[in-house]
């Protein structure tokens, strides 16, 4: 499962619900998808193949008019966009204050898409890799973090520390499946790992979220 931009301007996915191309196209995360009825958005996969028009620059960002037009066209997608007062967390320094360092030497490297050095393993500066019970993060910025955080809370988190410099990270918490434990034990886990690694906090609040409501629908024929 997977979607990739390619040079010139080309884009593929492979085994991706139309739910993942929503949020790709529009930018939003899972949670800020209104899909009222249509639950198979987010069931049946899909493989997508497609080329944006001549002179469309590289990178993904580019290719987000492109998708959104597939969508409205094989997907017969119409939505419309509103703000909803939902809850969220907002991101702040615990008691004491924060805990954050710079990066240390060579945890990271910045990313040079000229270079014709072989690749190596060190991640780039501004990576985060996540996975079960894990979130290890390299020469990232607060609201970075606040998206990795969204992402593994299903909630938007908003970065009120003030922090403005970059660090390394490493969170590790239990994660429900492994442990039997419930979705708010998870979120206490995740809470006491960043107090104790980092000297932030998440405070439980209500604010504005951008949502993606669905108004219609379709599954795509095949060609």
């Amino acid at each position: 499962m997977g979607a990739f931009a390619q040079p010139g301007g080309r884009f593929r996915a492979r085994n991706v619900p139309a739910k993942f191309l929503i949020e790709a196209a529009y930018d939003v995360k899972d949670f800020q998808i209104a899909a009222a009825t249509f639950s198979w958005i987010g069931e049946d996969r899909f493989d997508i193949t497609a080329k944006a028009p001549e002179g469309t620059p590289d990178g993904f960002e580019s290719l987000k008019p492109m998708l959104r037009s597939l969508l409205a066209t094989r997907f017969k997608l119409a939505v419309h966009s509103e703000t909803r007062e939902l809850p969220v967390f907002n991101l702040v320094p615990a008691k004491g204050g924060l805990r954050t360092s710079a990066p240390k030497d060579a945890t990271c490297v910045a990313p040079d898409p000229r270079s014709s050095q072989p690749r190596v393993r060190t991640p780039s500066c501004g990576n985060i890799r996540t996975r079960k019970g894990v979130i290890e993060a390299y020469g990232i910025t607060m609201p970075r973090l606040a998206g990795a955080l969204s992402d593994a809370l299903g909630r938007p988190v908003v970065d009120k520390t003030g922090f403005t410099g970059i660090f390394d990270a490493h969170l590790e918490f239990a994660p429900d499946a492994t442990l039997g434990v419930t979705t708010d034990a998870l979120q206490r886990s995740i809470f006491s790992a960043l107090q104790q690694e980092l000297g932030v906090k998440l405070d439980a609040s209500k604010g504005p979220v951008q949502m993606i409501v669905i108004d219609s629908v379709e599954r795509p024929s095949e060609n």
